[in-house]
């Protein structure tokens, strides 16, 4: 619903699973895939510090771009 668009409800849900995944878990890294032209997406691994890691073309055309954070790095933030 566009309704909910650009309040940051997203980040905050992100910032939340992190939070939440990192307590949780021995996951040293959490990683995510986005597809290379969702703008709202690759805003949210901006506001949460996710650092880009690489692109990957895919079978369709398409690009994905994988973002990663690690546990140290949550942590210092």
């Amino acid at each position: 619903d566009q309704d909910f668009w650009g309040k940051g409800y997203a980040t905050e849900i992100a910032r939340g699973m992190l939070d939440y995944v990192f307590s949780v878990s021995e996951l040293d890294a959490i990683w995510s895939t986005i597809n290379h032209d969702n703008d709202a997406s690759l805003k949210i691994m901006d506001k949460l510090n996710m650092r880009f890691d690489h692109d990957a073309a895919e079978d369709d055309g398409g690009i994905t771009k994988y973002y990663v954070i690690t546990r140290e790095e949550w942590a210092a933030l």
